[in-house]
Order: structure tokens, then sequence, then C-alpha cells
């Protein structure tokens, strides 16, 4: 019996926007990342943390976000980081705001949760950051499930692999990564672009409003996951 090949899939990984205001160089930028996706017609778009720069934002601020996210077709997921962290009263916890926008999923549960996305072939795994304390951001993380999607793990903190690290919270281990057996790991919270690990492929997205980039991340059983920076 043949192996069932998966349909090729493209994703646009971005994190660490920061929005403060309305009209700020960061809503610029994610003007500009919603044009890429709806013009690339990618299968999902990920904010791998840190969307807003904190919880104190304005309500207009969250509605020019949900605006823009409105525009895409494809589903949008968030994933809270320490900026924008999933505590009461929060930003990405105002659901008056974000039931109005039926494509994004914002992680939630805060043991981490899986999210099938049956219409695109695609399940999603993240722990959100819900504390200003410490966490391990991949801590706790299943192994992938057998539906035959693609397998996509988020978290946003720093890569420090098997050593000492000069960076006191947020730790994501080597070992954390390579046992997972997740076929992406999307990760946010650093500004640079920059892959950490190549078996499962593992990529930090850089900050879009720092970098004026976002990651294309393309996925083919044939050619495997290839990912490259898309100008926005």
């Amino acid at each position: 019996m043949s192996k069932h090949v998966r349909k090729r899939k493209r994703i646009l990984h971005s994190s660490d926007f920061h929005l403060d205001q309305p009209g700020d160089k960061a809503c610029a930028s994610l003007k500009a990342l919603v044009k890429l996706a709806v013009e690339e017609e990618v299968d999902m778009m990920m904010i791998v943390g840190d969307l807003f720069d904190h919880n104190r934002v304005s309500d207009k601020l969250i509605k020019f976000v949900i605006d823009q996210l409105q525009c895409l077709k494809a589903p949008v997921v968030i994933l809270p980081g320490n900026h924008d962290c999933l505590v009461p009263g929060c930003a990405l916890g105002k659901d008056e705001f974000w039931s109005k926008c039926p494509n994004v999923r914002i992680i939630k549960n805060s043991g981490g949760e899986i999210v099938d996305f049956s219409e695109v072939g695609i399940s999603v795994w993240g722990r959100p950051i819900d504390t200003f304390e410490d966490m391990k951001p991949m801590e706790g993380i299943p192994a992938p499930g057998n539906n035959g999607y693609w397998q996509i793990a988020l978290a946003h903190g720093y890569y420090v692999g098997n050593g000492a690290s000069m960076f006191p919270s947020y730790h994501i281990t080597e070992e954390e990564i390579t046992k997972s057996g997740w076929d992406y790991i999307a990760l946010g919270h650093v500004v640079t672009f920059s892959c950490v690990c190549s078996k499962p492929v593992a990529y930090y997205c850089g900050a879009a409003p720092f970098t004026g980039m976002a990651a294309m991340v393309e996925l083919s059983d044939e050619t495997g996951v290839q990912v490259s920076q898309y100008e926005l």
C-alpha cells in the first residue's frame, strides 16, 4: 500500500509586531503582511507571539487588527507572547471583539493545545504565555497526531540549545525540538530571521517591523520543508 502524500501547503510565519497604537510603524507592517498573504494565497497565517506590545492597548487598535485579519480567507493562528500574555483583561482575551473574526484562532489553553484545521489539512500545537513569570514554551508538547495533516508547532521564547544561556527566561531546548516529531517549529521572540534546527525544521521568522520581512514556509512531502524570506 502506497504512503499517503499530503497536499502541498504554504504558510506565512510572522511574530513580534509589538503593536502599540493605531498608525504606528507596526500597523503598517501588519497591513503589508495581510496584503502579502492575500496576494500569495497562503493556506494559513501564523503570528507567533507579541502581536501587541502590551495589554493596555486601546480597543481602537484591537479593532484595526481585526479589520485587517478579516481580509483573509485563510485561517490565522495567534499565539500569546510575553508582551501580550494571556492574563485577565488582556488584549487577546477580549472575546467581544475577537468573536467577530471567525477565521482567527487564538491559542488559549495554558497547558498547550492542538487545533486541527480540517479545511486546509494542518494541525497546530501551541502553548500560550499566560504569566509574567518564567515558563517553558515547549514544555508538555505531545507527539503529533496521525491524521494525515501537516503538523506545525508554535513556541515563543529563546532557543538555548543544550548549554547555558545568557537569557534568563522562556527557554526552548534543542532536545525539545528534535524529539518533538513535528514537521515544522515556528518560533517567535527573536527579532532576526534564523534557522535553529534542520530536523525537524525550526525557524525564527524575525520581527516584521524590524526586518521588513516575513517567513514563507513551503510544505511538501516530495521536497520537504522549505523556508524563505518574503519582503513586505
